[in-house]
């Protein structure tokens, strides 16, 4: 199971998806992939199991679009409550999981 967190909100992102989807098909054309830039413990909650490797990439897109959502994104109808604990946001899941991210900005 792949999770995947991109946002296509520019042109360049766009190219950039649409490589990473055609790479897939190709390398490991029978893996599912979903695609939720904001809801990821609810996507791990619904995709993972015992028996299944679940590939979150990026958890950097992912934090950036929690964080600082782009102009015209939908605002989360939770953004002025306090987030729940870490524990109850991620409870354990059977499984494996295996999380890509990535350094953003310039050196």
């Amino acid at each position: 199971m792949y999770i995947a967190t991109a946002q296509a909100w520019d042109d360049e992102m766009r190219e950039r998806i649409a490589r990473h989807r055609r790479d897939r098909s190709v390398r490991v054309p029978a893996m599912q992939t979903v695609e939720e830039p904001l809801a990821l413990a609810q996507a791990i909650g619904a995709h993972g199991d015992a028996a299944t490797l679940v590939v979150v990439d990026c958890l950097t897109l992912w934090l950036t679009a929690r964080l600082m959502p782009a102009a015209g994104a939908a605002p989360q109808a939770n953004r002025r409550r306090p987030a729940p604990s870490w524990r109850r946001r991620w409870p354990p899941r059977p499984g494996r999981w295996c999380w890509s991210a990535t350094r953003s900005g310039s050196a």
